[in-house]
């Protein structure tokens, strides 16, 4: 059963995902309504992996996802977190012990609910516990203190978890909720295969606006001069590494 459902998703994978390696042979599609349809689904694809590694708590896979990150990044110009994601990896190339490493890959994760699969970023523990201090400050009126804020705000979180498992009281969910979307993926899903777009044909695009290059294709469309960049790079040391990925 797990060999046909690999080779199931092998199949989906090499289809309908563009994932282009520097030494791979472009070709140029003049379907644009195809390209566009493996666009989004290479994409959500690795945003949807890059979550699914943080709920596991899968350092690794987290850290090959923010290679990715780094590229979609770049390729649409968001500057600041193409700098975050450089510098990150730097870190963990060149600047940290081995120690540092794995408290690097293993201590960006929190698992408060027990159980495979409940990991959630440390960031969005930190927003939980910030909201938790939020309702302590309204409660605290005029005898706001930060040593007292500091000292409750642990034990506040340990006994609302407690009194609330006790009491059988409803918890508040610390996910957003999601309403059902059956009939809509059922209506989307006919309208795509009705419109034939997982199929390719030629000089096809769509009315309202124009899909030319992927944005993983642009940056792949660059790698030979990356290639010898990365290779004066090396002999140049780490901080021209670094430099040139930022630049």
């Amino acid at each position: 059963m797990t060999d046909s459902i690999a080779s199931l998703a092998k199949l989906v994978i090499h289809s309908f995902v563009q994932l282009y390696t520097p030494t791979q042979k472009l070709t140029e599609s003049t379907d644009g309504v195809h390209a566009y349809v493996k666009e989004v689904l290479t994409l959500g694809l690795i945003w949807y992996g890059f979550y699914d590694a943080i709920k596991k708590g899968d350092g690794n896979r987290v850290l090959r996802y923010w290679k990715f990150l780094l590229v979609i990044f770049k390729a649409t110009t968001h500057r600041n977190y193409a700098k975050e994601c450089v510098t990150m990896l730097y870190h963990y190339n060149y600047v940290l012990s081995d120690r540092q490493k794995e408290q690097f890959l293993w201590n960006r994760f929190i698992n408060t609910k027990g159980g495979t699969g409940n990991n959630i970023s440390c960031d969005l523990n930190m927003e939980h516990l910030n909201r938790r201090l939020k309702s302590i400050l309204r409660g605290m009126g005029s005898n706001i203190s930060p040593q007292r804020i500091n000292q409750s705000i642990e034990v506040v979180q340990r006994v609302c978890d407690a009194f609330e498992k006790q009491t059988a009281a409803r918890i508040h969910s610390d996910n957003h909720p999601y309403p059902a979307f059956g009939k809509d993926f059922d209506t989307v899903l006919t309208v795509l295969i009705n419109s034939k777009s997982f199929v390719e044909i030629e000089n096809r695009k769509y009315q309202t606006f124009q899909f030319t290059k992927s944005i993983l294709r642009m940056y792949t469309a660059q790698s030979h001069s990356y290639s010898r960049n990365q290779e004066n790079a090396n002999q140049s040391g780490p901080t021209l590494a670094y430099r040139q990925c930022v630049l």
